[in-house]
């Protein structure tokens, strides 16, 4: 039986794969209009909005492959997860480095928030990691 943590992890990857799919296609799809809109300028943003719907496309895949994997409690799909939070928490350090040195120089309320939200994903990955080996008896 799979346990209630996975089935939910599995329809955040599931809807947010399918949701970056969605905003891949639509930003490939935007690209061409750049050329009539930003002349001169559209070869850098045909560039930068193809380059990102390309990547959103892929990461797209991944995230509904991956939720694939852990609805079927697929083992390679638990690793992912903790691969991936274990990138996004190193993310999250970086962004943290970076603004720290800025905390007074900026609005406080908005460099707080931004801090605040940062230690919010570092807790949600490291509960994510905890949870994935915590079930990995679940996983095949």
């Amino acid at each position: 039986m799979r346990p209630l943590g996975v089935t939910i992890l599995a329809i955040l990857y599931g809807v947010g794969g399918v949701l970056s799919i969605i905003s891949g296609i639509a930003l490939l799809a935007l690209t061409p209009m750049f050329a009539k809109v930003m002349g001169p300028m559209y070869g850098f943003m045909g560039v930068m909005t193809g380059g990102a719907g390309i990547t959103s496309l892929v990461f797209g895949v991944i995230g509904v492959v991956i939720a694939y994997g852990l609805w079927k409690l697929r083992d390679w799909a638990r690793l992912a997860v903790i691969v991936i939070s274990i990138i996004g928490i190193l993310w999250s350090l970086g962004n943290l480095a970076f603004m720290l040195p800025f905390v007074g120089m900026v609005g406080e309320p908005f460099i707080g928030g931004m801090i605040m939200s940062v230690v919010v994903g570092l807790v949600i990955y490291v509960v994510i990691i905890w949870y994935m080996m915590k079930v990995k008896d679940a996983f095949h």
